[in-house]
């Protein structure tokens, strides 16, 4: 038989385990203010009143000279895109007469293409303090028969217009890492090699620093003079100074990987100054394309493979990891939000924002935005549609991140006046 003495004490231990419980859940609740963006700061640095201050604007543009399609021209401006520099391309005469002799500090110039025509604009781009960049060099015969071009480009001989490389020596102080050699000495790393290892043989001359070059076979580096090995081997990259402009010159296919490329060129642009500025990258800081989503797409797969849908796998299965992986690692998180994956696949749920917005501010993880997704929308369709989507979750999170193509940037971009995206415009990160 319960007394009322044991039914007091049972009543009482139910409560106290009751608010053990769900009174931490309420207070971190009511602690979780996670409609707003704690993260983002207004320092007032760009205040409207503020004075404008007395600094040096550094030209930051770049001219590509060349086949604005070709894939040293897409390397070109993706590394543009990467250093904010502004990109431009041209090809031919009349697309340097076009520019007026508004031209850029920094040109690039597709050797491969390069005509008799363009080389004087060259020299006079030289003799004004232009930087030069060939992505590429014409053919060992057209260098040959214009003397005029291999001055510019500090090339003393052509030795040969072609020959047989066993490796590359990558010289220190040009690129990080010290100087490298590759060299495939093994039959399998023969196969897997993937330099280019046949080449013209240019020889530099004075005023030249050569950043790479190509190695022979074993006798045939003996039976180059020891005094002057060095400077005798096919030059593959190199500087000429004519003044105070520098000359750089690829000799290959470098230029048309994108991550070589874009290597060369950050290393050139810092040869022509006594400072750099460039981006640094925080290697704590981790962004997520495209989660969290908000539509329940695909959710026949994703309850075979899952046994859930997609909102419910992202909340259940990827959150959790990824906020062990920030505790593990001291990474902190920006969720690129995507409103969806698929072309009009999947509604939304509601308490969207609480599942996510809670958890992720629990985290101290900041929500962005992601357009990158569904190309059959334009940029502007799918603002319209975040924008929707966000007015009917009751969302006024400050969102201070917006992941886009640069591609998508050419269109109408109106709608980043919207007040929603207006602060996520100053900070547009580009795939």
């Amino acid at each position: 038989m319960i007394t009322n003495r044991k039914l007091i004490s049972i009543l009482t231990i139910i409560a106290v385990l009751f608010l053990l419980f769900q009174g931490t859940l309420a207070f971190r609740e009511s602690l979780n203010h996670y409609e707003n963006n704690n993260f983002r700061v207004d320092t007032g640095l760009m205040a409207a009143d503020a004075p404008a201050p007395e600094t040096f604007a550094p030209d930051h543009r770049v001219l590509f000279l060349g086949d604005g399609e070709s894939e040293e021209a897409k390397t070109v401006e993706e590394w543009a895109c990467y250093v904010r520099y502004t990109f431009t391309a041209v090809s031919g005469e009349e697309g340097l007469l076009a520019l007026n002799a508004a031209i850029p500090p920094f040109v690039c110039v597709q050797g491969s293409v390069l005509t008799e025509e363009e080389i004087p604009y060259l020299q006079n781009m030289t003799a004004n303090g232009i930087h030069l960049f060939f992505t590429s060099l014409p053919d060992a015969a057209f260098l040959s028969s214009h003397a005029d071009l291999m001055d510019l480009l500090g090339i003393q001989e052509v030795r040969a217009e072609e020959t047989a490389l066993s490796g590359v020596r990558l010289y220190n102080g040009f690129l990080l890492g010290g100087e490298r050699v590759y060299e495939a000495e093994k039959k399998e790393e023969q196969e897997k090699q993937d330099l280019t290892l046949t080449v013209p043989w240019y020889v530099t001359g004075a005023g030249t620093e050569t950043y790479m070059n190509g190695l022979f076979p074993e006798k045939e580096m003996k039976a180059l003079p020891e005094e002057t090995a060095d400077e005798l081997l096919p030059a593959l990259i190199w500087r000429h100074s004519i003044g105070s402009s520098r000359v750089f010159a690829v000799a290959g296919d470098y230029m048309e990987d994108r991550q070589i490329g874009i290597g060369l060129l950050s290393a050139a642009l810092s040869r022509t100054s006594s400072y750099a500025i460039y981006p640094v990258i925080n290697a704590q800081e981790v962004t997520l394309i495209s989660f969290p989503t908000a539509a329940n797409e695909n959710e026949e797969v994703m309850r075979q493979v899952y046994g859930r849908n997609m909102l419910q796998a992202e909340s259940r299965l990827v959150l959790p990891r990824i906020e062990s992986l920030g505790l593990q690692k001291g990474y902190s998180f920006t969720g690129a939000f995507a409103v969806r994956l698929l072309p009009g696949e999947g509604g939304y749920e509601a308490g969207w924002a609480d599942t996510f917005l809670s958890t992720m501010n629990e985290m101290s993880c900041e929500l962005g935005l992601s357009f990158v997704e569904d190309d059959s929308l334009s940029l502007a369709e799918k603002a319209a549609e975040t924008r929707d989507f966000l007015q009917s979750q009751g969302v006024t999170y400050e969102i201070g991140s917006t992941v886009v193509k640069p591609s998508d940037l050419t269109g109408d971009t109106a709608f980043l006046d919207d007040e929603l995206f207006s602060k996520s415009a100053d900070n547009l990160l580009r795939l």
